[in-house]
């Protein structure tokens, strides 16, 4: 074998095997990540669901347009904040340090 690729291999070799023993806590992260993001996907689509109900509801019994702007004025609060909230648990989620404090 020329030295040139004897040194290259023994260089590769090394980085090789790294990557090859983290690849299992890496996938394990991969799915904890993926399931937390299809926690809040749910999570969201179901506060979507409660919200629209909530509208409908409302929508069927009589009310002055005060009253109609005051609810909607409400809902989209509600809304506005339930993202916020979701967005913030999506940050502290992402700014946290996994290796060391996890949940």
């Amino acid at each position: 074998m020329k030295t040139t690729l004897k040194k290259t291999l023994l260089a590769a070799l090394p980085l090789a095997g790294l990557l090859f023993l983290n690849a299992p806590a890496s996938a394990h992260d991969d799915w904890q990540h993926e399931r937390f993001h299809d926690q809040l996907g749910n999570l969201h689509e179901q506060e979507h669901e409660n919200l629209g109900a909530l509208h409908e509801e409302f929508h069927e019994h009589p009310y002055s347009r005060r009253e109609h702007r005051r609810f909607h004025r409400w809902l989209n609060r509600e809304h506005n904040d339930f993202h916020n909230d979701l967005y913030n648990e999506h940050q502290d989620y992402h700014g946290r340090d996994r290796y060391w404090d996890r949940r």
